[in-house]
């Protein structure tokens, strides 16, 4: 019993985004605003993501790092607000 495979190469046309950009984002304004979580929400998510795949080394320097980020003024504060404002 044999089953032959047909090539779709002939139904689907390859389409690239960056030649639809007006069709692309033809409605994006009409689409809701999805809301930003929490950058502390986000921070531990990340960690969380990350814990299979990093070494306890790795790990702990990057927890270090993601406690600095999310310190009171500084980047990650920063970059939640200006996500806020363009939410």
């Amino acid at each position: 019993f044999k089953v032959r495979m047909e090539r779709a190469s002939g139904l689907v046309r390859p389409v690239s985004a960056t030649k639809l950009a007006g069709r692309y984002l033809a409605h994006q304004e009409g689409l809701p605003s999805l809301p930003v979580p929490a950058l502390q929400q986000t921070c531990d998510r990340y960690l969380t993501a990350l814990e299979p795949i990093l070494d306890p080394e790795k790990l702990r320097r990057t927890r270090e790092l993601v406690t600095d980020f999310q310190k009171a003024g500084g980047v990650g504060e920063r970059l939640q607000k200006s996500l806020e404002k363009r939410a």
